[in-house]
């Protein structure tokens, strides 16, 4: 078995092992949230940050093909 992705730089190319049960051209959740995690670690926030919960709400199977990573940052503060 091979990586479920290659990363190059913000492009990612997945593997055929990436498909799910249903359809080969289709990916299963758990790759594309790994993905998420993933990139998340390694957003540069230009200062200490840290993410309090992320949340993934597939709504259907994705496709597995070439994708593009695209992160930002955003910064709340809560005051009481």
């Amino acid at each position: 078995m091979e990586a479920i992705f290659r990363v190059d730089g913000a492009h990612v190319v997945t593997s055929p092992d990436a498909a799910g049960p249903w359809d080969p051209n289709m990916q299963h959740g758990g790759g594309p949230a790994s993905l998420v995690g993933w990139g998340a670690a390694r957003i540069s926030a230009g200062g200490p940050m840290q993410a309090g919960r992320a949340t993934i709400d597939p709504t259907g199977p994705g496709p597995a093909g070439p994708a593009e990573i695209l992160t930002t940052t955003t910064k709340e503060l809560l005051v009481l």
